[in-house]
């Protein structure tokens, strides 16, 4: 269904491999979280969150992955630790890992066009593929 690289392949089976990455507890997470499903008042503070259908009781750092897609490595470290000055629970790996669940996301798509039919999505995944590895090729892996 998705061309995947050999490059791509290898990443994402050390990520797996390696459990200092993974979390040792799970939380609430809603799942699909990104702007659009954010609401904000007039000052940018949050005041809801829209759309929880794909919420479960789940890894903690899915909610991260668009937010680190979005604003980037650093902006995600501040909020690493903006989370966790007001009480969540982080693990020493938690940035890595979320870096590494992005660079799989394209997985999850391909899981929603399963699940859903939804096939205009391949699309979206296999170009997100083909981004990803230019990405990891530029890191040098």
């Amino acid at each position: 269904m998705l061309n995947i690289s050999e490059t791509i392949w290898q990443r994402w089976h050390n990520w797996l491999d390696d459990d200092t990455y993974w979390p040792v507890h799970s939380a609430l997470i809603h799942g699909d979280l990104h702007p659009g499903h954010i609401l904000v008042d007039q000052n940018y503070r949050v005041t809801g969150l829209l759309d929880w259908t794909e919420a479960s009781v789940a890894n903690p750092a899915t909610d991260f992955a668009l937010y680190y897609a979005i604003f980037g490595e650093s902006a995600l470290s501040h909020l690493l630790q903006q989370y966790q000055q007001s009480g969540g629970q982080v693990w020493p790996r938690m940035h890595d890992h979320i870096v590494e669940l992005y660079c799989a996301y394209p997985v999850m798509i391909a899981m929603f066009v399963l699940r859903t039919g939804e096939k205009s999505y391949i699309e979206l995944a296999q170009m997100m593929l083909s981004t990803h590895e230019q990405q990891i090729v530029g890191l040098g892996y």
